[in-house]
């Protein structure tokens, strides 16, 4: 009869002991430490697993033991994630503790004798029990008793995958080359998009497998256990799978970036090239301490802040002690959408040709773009055409359920500095130029558009008459427009 190993762990969490059977794996970090006197002390549960082997979990001298051995579906892998290896352990007895009747779980097993390394955190009773474990290859047969009126069976404390409530988003975001290239074990077994999603349908899930590694970048997960103690989530592995499972459709905080963005106090949310990056630099020049985030679009929240994992809807409007502070802006539309142009595609306009092309394709894309700018509502159903817009002072602030919002225009900015002072509460506010257009390598050429640019009336009047331009520009400001912008005949 051959000699098989005993692999001991003595060092193990009780709740992960206890927990096995929900899960149908233990994710141990699998590495035994073999006394002085072990003959074998380079061996390695990782490289040497072989079929037949017992395996010995244990929490402490007043823990509960596990005791199992690796079945048929085993192979020696080396070089493989050795956590991964556990799942093919078939556990034979119930877990008990070291100082109930050890013959519970020792008379689960019989066969030959079998030498092992034994690690010195082993209780001296189930050493000596452990000189002649024995194993039998025919598991004991099971007794069922049937009634008519059994008892209730509680429900699993891990849910079955329809039972989540993220369920359909779960599937939705399964990523099957994400899955096999996280799970090398499965990935041995079969290959292709069928056998990546049959095999987490019916066992990953359950196993707690992670589907999508990407949303785990950035995640931190010692960050997490400690902002969410209510979860009791008592490792690192923990924290990982109930962020991917849960925490990711509940819109959790993954790491310290997210969670300052999460705490700010000022949004500098605006249109581009209003006058924002000028309020940025006054604000760190007066020493404002509040927390800025600075947007253009909510997509900028992805390159301008890499760290972060939440969505900016999510970041602006939540609970808060007070309300969030917003500054926004507005411009009159053509001047906007020539200056909008130029920033973002004068620097490769070389020639008049190239720049007269630049305007008559993407211009009046980009009206409707600054027109449509205030249609997110701030994610809060906060709509400022509800609200009147004083003409005469270029500003006007909106008190919204968790927002205080400010919008001036950018005609208006020299004379914010007072206006915003008070907004914030700082005791003065000086607003220097910045991304200026005319002192741009493309100024010139800028310059010329701007001085020469003209369009049909009928097409003018259009842009005029919608609800941005007749909300924060009165009827004499409108006229004075069309006859700077509308062609000659």
């Amino acid at each position: 009869m051959r000699q098989h190993n005993i692999w001991w762990f003595g060092a193990i969490e009780p709740a992960i002991v206890e927990d096995f059977q929900r899960r149908a794996c233990c994710a141990l970090p699998l590495q035994p430490i073999p006394d002085e006197a072990s003959i074998e002390r380079d061996r390695c549960f990782e490289h040497d697993i072989e079929i037949g082997d017992l395996v010995v979990l244990s929490a402490g001298e007043a823990g509960p033991v596990l005791v199992g051995d690796i079945d048929g579906e085993a192979l020696s892998r080396p070089k493989m994630s050795f956590v991964q290896l556990v799942r093919s352990v078939r556990w034979r007895s119930q877990p008990v503790a070291e100082n109930d009747d050890v013959a519970q779980w020792h008379d689960a097993l019989a066969g030959a004798d079998v030498p092992s390394p034994i690690a010195p955190e082993m209780h001296p009773e189930l050493a000596a029990r452990l000189d002649a474990v024995p194993l039998d290859d025919d598991a004991t047969s099971f007794a069922f008793a049937i009634e008519l009126h059994p008892p209730k069976i509680p429900p699993p404390a891990l849910p079955i995958l329809y039972q989540s409530p993220y369920a359909g988003r779960i599937l939705r975001d399964f990523r099957w080359r994400e899955y096999l290239a996280s799970n090398p074990d499965v990935a041995l077994t079969g290959e292709g998009e069928a056998h990546a999603f049959h095999h987490f349908f019916h066992q990953g899930y359950y196993e707690r497998r992670i589907f999508d590694a990407k949303r785990l970048d950035g995640f931190d997960p010692g960050f997490y256990r400690t902002r969410y103690p209510e979860l009791e989530l008592p490792t690192d592995a923990a924290a990982q799978i109930h962020y991917c499972y849960h925490g990711w459709y509940e819109e959790r905080i993954p790491n310290p970036s997210s969670e300052w963005l999460y705490d700010a106090a000022l949004h500098v949310y605006q249109m581009g090239k209003v006058g924002s990056h000028s309020i940025a630099t006054a604000l760190d020049e007066a020493g404002y301490d509040g927390g800025v985030i600075h947007l253009h679009w909510a997509t900028d929240i992805v390159t301008g802040y890499p760290s972060n994992r939440m969505q900016y809807s999510r970041v602006l409007v939540h609970e808060r002690a007070r309300p969030v502070k917003v500054i926004s802006a507005t411009r009159e539309i053509v001047s906007w959408a020539l200056s909008g142009l130029f920033q973002y595609h004068g620097e490769s306009t070389l020639n008049e040709v190239d720049a007269v092309a630049l305007v008559e394709e993407r211009f009046w894309q980009m009206c409707q773009n600054g027109l449509r700018w205030f249609e997110h509502r701030y994610y809060s159903g906060l709509d400022v055409y509800a609200h009147p817009f004083d003409h005469a002072a270029g500003c006007t602030r909106i008190d919204h359920p968790g927002i205080e919002l400010f919008i001036y225009r950018q005609e208006d900015l020299p004379r914010m500095e007072a206006p915003l002072a008070a907004f914030l509460d700082l005791p003065e506010l000086r607003l220097p130029h910045r991304n200026v257009g005319d002192g741009k390598g493309y100024s010139d050429l800028y310059l010329r558009i701007k001085r020469e640019f003209r369009m049909p009336g009928n097409l003018l009047s259009r842009l005029y008459d919608t609800p941005f331009m007749r909300h924060f520009y009165s009827d004499a400001e409108r006229e004075a427009g069309y006859a700077r912008w509308a062609r000659r005949n």
